[in-house]
Formats: structure tokens, sequence, C-alpha cells
């Protein structure tokens, strides 16, 4: 056995804690031993490549597959999706997979900003790797477009616009100048099914730069069936809206909606901002728009203007309407009309206002009695009516079906604001409910979730705790009948608080 002659390790490898003639290991053997510990590490993982499923025990399809789920997953958001880049650093067979499955080079994501100075033939390779599979394109500039820059994109678009026919997803996000350069050679982009439009981050007052720029990719005006649009003027975009499915669109006048309402008659889940009226809107309760096949639907007033949720409500009607969010806006006389109007089986409604001027409670009442097949109620504003609960009560008497009751299929209910009610009559109501019952014998109102502005214990005792008795009645609505009750004081459980207190 050899023994250094410095510190005295042998050559079993197995070196000592502190060396034979000294505290520490001296500079060679320390240098011996750092080198045999990577050797090591290299041994072990030629061991794990030898034993890679990838490589060695699944056939190249499977490895694809999951390389292409690994990319972009249904379940994971699009902006964590992994690089196939990523995936070709890990060895030369993986590089060798990720080389030669397209699937995982169809988002082609074109940042203009890097292309400064970068090599085009970066992205000419990319889509080259795609073979002839549907692209989705994402093209980003966040900053406005000086002379010298556009002069850099032209060969970018005209790489992106070589292979328009294969578009299948078209996301946008940059200034309007640079619309006209996104054109495609042919005549159609025949699979072009998803267009969405942004704003640029770092320009403010984006809209007010439009100068009549209009998005037009081909002679006939693609078919999409997906338009999510942010910002951007009705008439900056080109398309054929007769197929378009699903829609969202923020900051549109009410001439504009309409007029984008007339060209699609297909839509069926639709979200909107409004922004204001125009004078030239034509008189519209003498011929309604009508959607046929509109069964969700999103609107948001983003006006002072309390005139216009009813020139616009009063234009359209929509038959199969099941969900409804209608928010910022006090006219819920002309809600009631539209929905007497459409006939419409409403299931879900969700009602926001929060400004200083308050609905009435008969228009907010004649809105829920146009809706009797309604089942889920959301409310969120400033104030519920005092009554609310009151004429949410069933009335007496010994059938059933003579009462007037108002939502007789109402299953849950939540509000969001003040509180501005007795619990009295909210006890009451739900009494009164009970004979209202659901198709396994219990109450079909079976959730009730109340959350209130933030009442301070100090400053409106009265108001902080739910008195004794109620609070024991609506913990017998849980524990006896099963009804889900939940009443928030702002972050705190305020009907567990008052239970508690009680209880001391």
């Amino acid at each position: 056995m050899r023994l250094c002659t410095i510190c005295g390790a042998d050559e079993t490898r197995q070196y000592p804690a502190n060396a034979p003639r000294s505290n520490l290991l001296c500079y060679s053997c320390l240098e011996l031993k750092n080198l045999e510990a990577q050797i090591a590490d290299i041994d072990l993982f030629k061991s794990n490549h030898t034993d890679d499923y990838f490589t060695h025990r699944f056939p190249p399809e499977i490895a694809s597959h999951i390389f292409e789920l690994a990319i972009s997953s249904p379940e994971t958001p699009e902006h964590k999706h992994l690089s196939p880049l990523t995936l070709g650093v890990v060895s030369r067979r993986w590089h060798e997979i990720a080389w030669s499955t397209p699937g995982l080079w169809t988002q082609v994501s074109v940042n203009l900003k890097a292309f400064f100075d970068r090599p085009k033939e970066l992205l000419l390779r990319w889509i080259e790797r795609t073979g002839q599979l549907p692209l989705s394109i994402h093209i980003f500039y966040d900053y406005d477009v000086s002379a010298q820059h556009a002069a850099s994109f032209t060969d970018v678009f005209g790489i992106i616009n070589e292979h328009a026919s294969r578009w299948e997803t078209l996301s946008l996000r940059m200034p309007f100048s640079l619309y006209p350069r996104l054109r495609s050679k042919r005549d159609k982009v025949p699979l072009l099914k998803h267009i969405t439009i942004q704003p640029p981050r770092f320009i403010e007052d984006y809209v007010f730069d439009y100068k009549g720029e209009i998005l037009d990719v081909c002679a006939v005006p693609p078919l999409p069936q997906t338009v999510m649009i942010r910002e951007s003027p009705f008439t900056s975009i080109r398309i054929d809206w007769s197929n378009v499915t699903t829609l969202y669109f923020s900051q549109i006048s009410v001439s504009d909606c309409l007029r984008l309402f007339q060209q699609a008659p297909q839509i069926s889940q639709c979200s909107i901002d409004i922004t204001h009226s125009d004078s030239h809107v034509r008189c519209p309760a003498l011929n309604p728009i009508t959607l046929p096949h509109l069964t969700k639907l999103h609107i948001h007033f983003i006006t002072s203007d309390v005139t216009v949720a009813g020139t616009f409500l009063d234009s359209i009607t929509l038959p199969a309407l099941t969900h409804l969010e209608y928010n910022e806006a006090v006219d819920y006389i002309a809600l009631a009309a539209l929905l007497a109007r459409s006939s419409c089986p409403l299931i879900h409604l969700n009602i926001g206002y929060f400004k200083d001027r308050m609905p009435s409670t008969q228009s907010l009442l004649q809105v829920l009695h146009t809706s009797l097949s309604l089942e889920d109620l959301h409310i969120k504003m400033t104030q519920l009516p005092k009554d609310f609960f009151d004429s949410l009560s069933v009335p007496p008497g010994n059938n059933l079906s003579d009462r007037a009751i108002l939502l007789p299929r109402l299953q849950s209910f939540s509000y969001r604001g003040k509180l501005t009610f007795d619990w009295i009559s909210f006890i009451n109501c739900l009494d009164s409910r009970l004979f209202i019952q659901g198709e396994g014998g219990g109450p079909l109102l079976h959730s009730i979730d109340l959350t209130f502005y933030t009442i301070r214990r100090h400053s409106n005792p009265l108001l902080y705790y739910i008195d004794e008795g109620a609070a024991a009645r609506i913990r017998r609505f849980q524990v006896e009948r099963g009804i889900e009750v939940r009443i928030m004081n702002g972050l705190e459980d305020m009907l567990q608080y008052s239970i508690e207190a009680s209880t001391r």
C-alpha cells in the first residue's frame, strides 16, 4: 500500500476525515478527490442516459407525443409553455427527436424587437421545422415604430406572410402602423380560426394613434370563429363575421356593436364593453336585431351616459340566452324589457353596479319577475333594497302552484355590498322557501353567500354582530336543512364570530 508522503492518505480512495499526518489533506490529494468525484458524476450521468426512456425504451413517435404534451399541455397557461429549444439541449438524441417533431414548433412567437440584430434565418428555420401543420402566429412590439425600425421588420413579415395559408391562430400586440405589413400573397387564409388583437404595452393613449389603418390579411376576408379585440376600433379589422361564435370586444360604441351583431348571427358567447352611444343610431325598438344562438352575454358599460344601456338593449333580442352578466348600468327597465321580449331560458344572472345612483327596487324586481327560469342570482351593488328579501319570500297560501312566487327555480343566491336589510326578513325568506323542494327532497334554494363591505366593531357595533336569535336560526338552516349559508364581514366569518360571542 502506497501512502502520500505529505498527508499519509492511502490509495484506497477512502479518504480519512482527518489526514494521518496533518489536520487536512494536502493539495494534491484534494485535487485528486475532486477529480474522482467529477468522474463519478459523469458515470452516473452515463448510467441515467443509458436508462433514458425516451432514447431506448419508447419508440420515437411516443417520445414525440410526450414532448408535445410537455411543450403545450392544455392545462398549462400559454405564457408558461416550454420552448422546444429547451428539450433540444438535453442530449443529442433529444435534439434529434425535438427537431423531427413538427408539432413542437407550431407556436411561432415573434418579438419584433429581437429582430433588430437577430438573423431572420432563425425564424425561417423555426417555421421550416413545422412541416405543413397549422401555425399559431404571435407577433409582439410594444413601442412606437420609427421608419428605421419599420424597415428592419420587412423580412420578418415577409417570412410570416409566405406561410399565411397555414395560419390557424393570429395574435397581435403591435402598433396600428404595422397592420398593413401583415398581408397574405394569396387570396385566402383558409385555416384562420382565432384572432386576438391587444394594444402595445408601452404606448400611452394607443387608440388615438389610429389613422385609419386596417388589418386586411387577404383579398377574401377570413372566416374566424373566435375574435378577441381590446382597445382597437371596429373599423380597424376586415374579416367576415358570419362564422364568429365567440367574441370579446372592449371599448366599442353602441352603433359599431350593433353593426357587428348584424354581421355575426352565429355568436354563442359574447363579452363586450360599451363605451358610448352615437347620435346617428337609428330608432332601435322598430326592428331589434335577433341573435338566435347567443347563450352567454357579458355586458359592461363604461360610460356616464345613463341612456346608453337602454339604447343598446332595446336594439337586440336574445331568445337563447341562458347566462347574463350585466354591469355598471342603472337601466333595469330596459333589461326587463329585453328579457320579456326574448322569452329566453335565463338560468344565470349576475348584476353589478357600484355607482352612486341606485336602481329602484321596482325596476330590479321587474327584471326578476321576467326571469322565471332563473336558478343562480348574483348581485354586486352598493346596497341591496331593504325589502328585497320580503319580495323574495314565498307568500302564504294552501296551494303552492297558486302562489305568485318570485324566482320559483332559484337554487343559489349571492350578494356583495352594504348590509342594508334586517335579519328577520332574511330568515323569514329562507323559512318560506323551504317548501320549494329540489329533486332530492331538500330545499331547492340550497346555497346563499353574503359578503358585506367591512363593518368596524367600534364604529357600528349593532351591525357588526348578527343577533343571537337570528344567528341560531341561520345555524339550524345549515345543520337541519342542509342549506349552505356563508356570511362574511369583509374577510371575517360574520356568522361564526357572532355565534361565538353569544356563547361567552
